[in-house]
């Protein structure tokens, strides 16, 4: 071990015993922790909030559900399905149970039906650009199952947003 010329059996502040024996971190070391904390999270929090954006969905797919029991009620009482959605009981809210999609009876006859759900314009579901609008279609006694994105194009089979 070298000594110091002012004091006789100094350790050198750089000296392998000093550094291990040190507590708390240095700049560079805080630094490189801080970078580490931003890689991971500029990784994570976009996965989560499309997370956050898929969940919402079934927001969609439960308020369509409640308006197709409605309708089929509605249609056992009478000759037609319901246009009007404040006339359709139990199914006659305008949003969907958490808000974040705007309901519509998109047409309606003896035979068939087309229930829309949309995103609500400036809500949290108005950034899901791949499942814009949901549809919900009775055709001839046929069921079927349609989503646009926010563009309004159809999306093709298979169909991306119906998935649970």
């Amino acid at each position: 071990m070298s000594k110091h010329p002012l004091c006789a059996g100094c350790r050198h502040p750089g000296s392998a015993q000093q550094r291990l024996g040190r507590a708390g971190l240095t700049l560079i070391e805080l630094m490189v922790a801080l970078v580490l904390v931003g890689i991971i999270a500029a990784i994570a929090v976009p996965s989560f909030n499309n997370s956050l954006v898929k969940s919402r969905r079934a927001d969609a797919m439960a308020a369509l559900g409640t308006m197709q029991l409605a309708q089929e009620r509605f249609r056992g009482n009478n000759t037609v399905y319901q246009i009007k959605l404040s006339d359709l009981t139990g199914g006659s809210s305008g949003t969907s149970p958490s808000g974040y999609y705007a309901m519509s009876i998109f047409a309606a006859d003896a035979t068939s039906y087309t229930l829309r759900a949309t995103a609500v314009a400036g809500g949290k579901q108005a950034s899901d650009s791949t499942c814009n609008i949901f549809e919900s279609i009775l055709l001839d006694g046929n069921f079927s199952y349609a989503s646009y994105a926010s563009g309004g194009s159809k999306n093709a089979a298979p169909e991306p947003c119906w998935v649970k």
